[in-house]
């Protein structure tokens, strides 16, 4: 089918899968995601399909559901399971460059995944909200490596824009910045070749293309993106589970594209050197390989609600 045929059916089911759980009392969070996804490996006759991603453990619960949806795809439809999605910092080094570890002034660890230019000119660094400014508030400190790595970490700058995560209603975007003072901070860019290496932006990804992140916790690793316009819900742990919709999903039949800890990575297309998402969470289990699950944000979502604009290259430009 076509990409717009794919997400109307997407919302179509998300209305019935809403009624659903109306009347029987059954947490929205519990249901299953669902998405678009790229259908060049399947055979059909157009390039989309529908995404069903089933919470592992309710197959049987959902099964006649699950046949349902694929019948209204006309059999144009993947479905996995999944492990639950949960927001990927971690609770447990020392230079600035890109997939190094930051936090707040919690003991945990993110990752720092670019440099960027703000509206006034000035410079700053990107990861998730959930890594940098979980307390929703400005002007706290940002520490490198992440205190969940070295609790006796001193902070590099403060954070200045985010956006706040809601516990109500749907959330798009979970990502912050931190300024850094480059008297005092060195940033060590990428060079061509190297993993992390940015060249611009895109809000179209080519689905054929390998991508790739520098992360935290698993360094360089490649996966494609399979899926895309998912409708999930997350697990922040003090906060809850919380709504996302317009999710990206990368996956790799290596083995793991992400793991707790590289939440905040920027997610490039290897060839075009494109920067596509940010990485934000992921299910450690499921998914088509088995190897889990990766979700990220669009960048051109997050880029253009913090207006600001992410710097590729040897730092000199805007992408």
């Amino acid at each position: 089918m076509e990409r717009i045929a794919a997400f109307g059916l997407r919302n179509k089911l998300l209305d019935q899968l809403g009624a659903m759980a109306q009347s029987t009392g059954q947490s929205p969070a519990a249901l299953p995601s669902l998405g678009v996804y790229h259908a060049a490996e399947e055979g059909w006759g157009g390039s989309y399909g529908l995404s069903v991603l089933i919470p592992e453990g309710q197959e049987d619960y959902f099964h006649d559901w699950t046949k349902h949806a694929v019948d209204e795809a006309e059999g144009q439809a993947n479905v996995a399971t999944v492990g639950r999605f949960q927001a990927y910092s971690c609770n447990s080094a020392a230079h600035l460059t890109p997939g190094c570890s930051i936090s707040d002034g919690r003991f945990i660890a993110g990752t720092l995944g670019g440099v960027v230019q703000r509206e006034d000119g000035t410079r700053g660094v990107l990861s998730n909200a959930h890594v940098l400014a979980y307390a929703s508030e400005s002007g706290g400190r940002a520490y490198h490596p992440g205190r969940g790595d070295d609790p006796n970490a001193r902070p590099f700058g403060e954070v200045v824009d985010f956006v706040a995560l809601k516990t109500g209603g749907v959330n798009y975007v979970d990502a912050a910045v931190a300024t850094y003072d480059p008297e005092k901070i060195k940033i060590e860019w990428p060079e061509p070749g190297q993993p992390g290496y940015v060249e611009g932006v895109t809000d179209s990804p080519d689905y054929e293309e390998v991508h790739e992140k520098v992360g935290r916790t698993t360094g360089h690793t490649q996966g494609r993106l399979t899926r895309e316009g998912h409708l999930s819900w997350i697990d922040y742990k003090e906060l809850g589970m919380l709504q996302f919709d317009d999710v990206m999903i990368f996956e790799s039949e290596q083995g793991p594209f992400s793991r707790a800890g590289d939440s905040g990575s920027v997610i490039i297309g290897e060839k075009t050197r494109l920067a596509s998402g940010l990485l934000f969470a992921g299910a450690d289990t499921g998914g088509k390989y088995g190897t889990g699950t990766t979700l990220a944000i669009p960048i051109m979502k997050v880029l253009s609600t913090l207006k600001i604009q992410l710097l590729g290259g040897s730092g000199g430009g805007g992408a």
